[in-house]
């Protein structure tokens, strides 16, 4: 039973890891819009790293939940 364990954590670990590196365009490309001519700028850091924080937290709270999606998938 714990081989089948370390198996499937290798298989998946390889899947996961594969298909980082297959969804990477190629370098130097740029998927994006340019950016506009008038940015908001603004001179409060404490505002920056509120906005940060918050960015910070909703990638991680998205990344855990697609990792647990994809373990679970494979059970």
């Amino acid at each position: 039973m714990n081989t089948m364990k370390r198996l499937s954590l290798a298989i998946s670990l390889t899947i996961v890891l594969a298909g980082t590196v297959f969804a990477c365009p190629d370098p130097g490309e740029l998927n994006a819009p340019p950016c506009t001519s008038t940015l908001l700028v603004t001179d409060d850091p404490a505002d920056q790293s509120a906005t940060i924080a918050d960015e910070v937290a909703t990638i991680t709270i998205e990344t855990v939940i697609s990792t647990l999606e994809g373990m679970l998938t494979v059970f």
